[in-house]
């Protein structure tokens, strides 16, 4: 999967050096560059709101940028979803039965018959 297929849906992100810890936020993919991510979300405003007194009443979200050498991981949710959908209707298909020989007890082998030969009715 690309990244950029993820553009303006919620990521799972761990971004130990700026949030402090290594918990899994939920945040918006708001675009991708060579170098990181933009990312929005709820506590990236709370943590800049701390020290740079970002308004309560400031409604849109705080869009930051985040290098790849400080993010942790990031996880699609939509990704897991579809690939567990995948895996789910492949368990469910039906399959040819297994074969279910039981040891020391075997099918007689299949035996075609025998063809006379066009030289035996002479």
């Amino acid at each position: 999967m690309k990244l950029a297929q993820g553009l303006n849906h919620t990521v799972l992100v761990s971004i130990p050096g700026f949030f402090g810890d290594d918990e899994t936020r939920a945040c918006t993919l708001v675009d991708v560059e060579d170098a990181g991510l933009w990312l929005a979300c709820d506590e990236l405003k709370d943590r800049i709101g701390q020290t740079h007194e970002i308004s309560d009443v400031w409604n849109a979200p705080v869009i930051g940028f985040f290098p790849f050498a400080q993010i942790l991981y990031v996880v699609d949710p939509s990704q897991i979803a579809a690939l567990a959908r995948r895996a789910s209707a492949r368990l469910a298909r039906p399959t040819a039965p297994a074969d279910t020989d039981v040891p020391g007890e075997h099918a007689p082998p299949v035996r075609r018959p025998k063809q006379k030969s066009p030289k035996a009715r002479r």
